[in-house]
């Protein structure tokens, strides 16, 4: 009874793992024939109209030749220190709470807002 049992679990288990490589292949079928239409699209290559060949605003082909943009890496933050009222520090750390911001992010967004709508008269 007991062998029949397991039998029965592996032949399931069989079938499961068949019908979810089933699913797995038609959806690299499909990202494959999206690729395939989206080079279709671009055959054209030697008008000076920019194709972007990769989803991306990095790369693209103009006049038969591919630019490639460098990345440009975002500047680590630097520490600094101020010093602030008990109450701001209050507010900060509940803000903070209340938008799952770190207390860090949610001081330089608040900031980065300020400053940009800051107007001196």
């Amino acid at each position: 009874m007991a062998k029949n049992t397991v039998n029965t679990n592996f032949e399931n288990l069989k079938a499961e793992m068949i019908r979810k490589k089933e699913i797995a292949k038609d959806v690299v079928d499909n990202e494959t024939s999206n690729t395939n239409n989206n080079v279709n699209n671009c055959k054209d290559v030697n008008n000076n109209v920019n194709i972007d060949v990769s989803n991306t605003s990095n790369t693209n082909i103009s006049q038969n030749k591919i630019v490639i943009k460098k990345a440009s890496k975002p500047q680590p933050p630097k520490r600094i220190t101020y010093y602030l009222n008990q109450d701001t520090i209050k507010k900060i750390e509940k803000y903070s709470k209340l938008t799952g911001m770190g207390k860090s992010e949610l001081v330089q967004t608040l900031l980065d807002i300020s400053l940009n709508n800051l107007e001196i008269k």
